[in-house]
Order: structure tokens, then C-alpha cells, then sequence
């Protein structure tokens, strides 16, 4: 698989002109990038730009630090839906992880796949928050909840990174039927490449590295 086939692009500026916006979206589809993430306010925009176009537009759901109450979690993820959303990212609550609150965990995944009518979700949740105690109970969440992908941050928290060690770590870890996502200050190719030979089926970044002349 080439490089951009494994990339997903976050694009959360909050002040963009709708012609950057514009571009971002056509950058990504001609470079045959594999997903772009945004919030919900930008789905219709996003859909249009993208359509039919192989690039596909994935809702944030509780971004950046998924603090939002599940049943908020679980309506954002209705009306991402209502707006051309084809998967969703759900950020969990790290807060409800570190003090041990799985069944609400659980409750929240099980809502947002429930109102996600059969798209894709992803969990995302802040590796180098975690500690492997809390990684092991993660995984035993994420094991039989729908989820179809686990992402290793958002690359909104600047010290969030992840290693080739981490990732072939958590892919060892996880059920072969989930995904695994390498997100965490990803900034060129070679970095990218290697955690994809590491076991991360996708690459996610804020930074369009990609997208710009070598």
C-alpha cells in the first residue's frame, strides 16, 4: 500500500478561510489520502469537497479531551452522521479510565457505535497518558465493543508521542479485527514508514508533511 493510502489528515484550525478549507479537502483527495478528520461544523463543507472521491471524511466525536457526557457524545455523533460523516472518532474520557469507571467507558463506546448506524468508529485515546495498567483494561474494553479501530491520540497534546516499541506493543495486544492508528508528532515519511512496519495499519497527523513538495 502506498504511504497516503495509510494516512488520515486532522484539519482543527479554528480560524480558516473557506478557501484554505477548500484546499486542504482537494489536497487530500488528489493525494489519495485515505481520510480526513474534522469536526462537525466542517462536515458539510468537507463533504462536498470530497465528493466521490475515495478520500473518506471521518467525524471527531468529544475532541480534543473527550470530557463531554456520553449522551452529548452520543447526539454529536448522530448529527456528524446526518452530515456526511462515513466514520467516526471517538475520544474517550481519560478522566473516567484513570479511575477505573470501565462499565461507563463501555456505555459511552456502546452509544456512539449504536448512533454511528453501522460507520466505523475509532477510539482514541492519549497513549502517553496511559499507563499499561490502564492500556490492558482498554483493550479488554475495546475487545467486543464494535469499535473497528484504536488510535494512539488525537496530535492535539504537543507531548504526545508514540514509538515503534509502543505501537508493536499495542498491535500485539489487540484483537487482529481492530486496527491500530499511530497518531503522536508524526512529521515525515521515514517516522510514518516505521510504524507501519511496526504494525500500524494507519498514520494519523495534524501536520499536511505529506502533502508538501519534497
Amino acid at each position: 500500500m502506498a504511504l497516503a493510502g495509510g494516512l488520515e489528515l486532522a484539519f482543527w484550525k479554528p480560524m480558516r478561510s473557506p478557501q484554505e478549507f477548500t484546499g486542504v479537502c482537494a489536497a487530500a483527495r488528489d493525494h489519495g489520502v485515505r481520510a480526513l478528520l474534522v469536526a462537525s461544523a466542517q462536515l458539510p463543507a468537507a463533504a462536498a469537497a470530497l465528493e466521490e472521491s475515495a478520500t473518506q471524511l471521518i467525524a471527531w466525536v468529544g475532541f480534543p479531551l473527550g470530557l463531554n457526557d456520553r449522551d452529548v457524545k452520543r447526539y454529536e455523533t448522530e448529527v456528524a452522521i446526518d452530515l456526511g460523516a462515513q466514520e467516526i472518532e471517538l475520544v474517550l474520557s481519560l478522566d473516567q479510565l484513570k479511575h477505573g469507571n470501565s462499565r461507563l467507558l463501555l456505555r459511552e463506546i456502546h452509544d456512539v457505535v449504536e448512533a454511528a448506524e453501522e460507520r466505523p468508529v475509532c477510539v482514541a485515546f492519549e497513549h502517553a497518558a496511559v499507563t499499561p495498567a490502564e492500556w490492558t483494561r482498554l483493550i479488554e474494553l475495546v475487545a467486543d465493543s464494535g469499535v473497528k479501530a484504536v488510535a494512539t491520540g488525537t496530535d492535539f497534546w504537543p507531548d504526545g508521542r508514540v514509538s515503534r516499541e509502543e505501537i508493536k506493543a499495542l498491535r500485539d495486544a489487540l484483537a487482529p479485527q481492530i486496527s491500530l492508528k499511530a497518531v503522536g508528532n508524526i512529521r515525515n515519511p521515514e517516522a510514518a514508514r516505521e510504524l507501519m512496519a511496526a504494525g500500524a495499519a494507519r498514520i494519523g497527523t495534524a501536520d499536511a508533511w505529506f502533502l508538501k513538495p519534497s
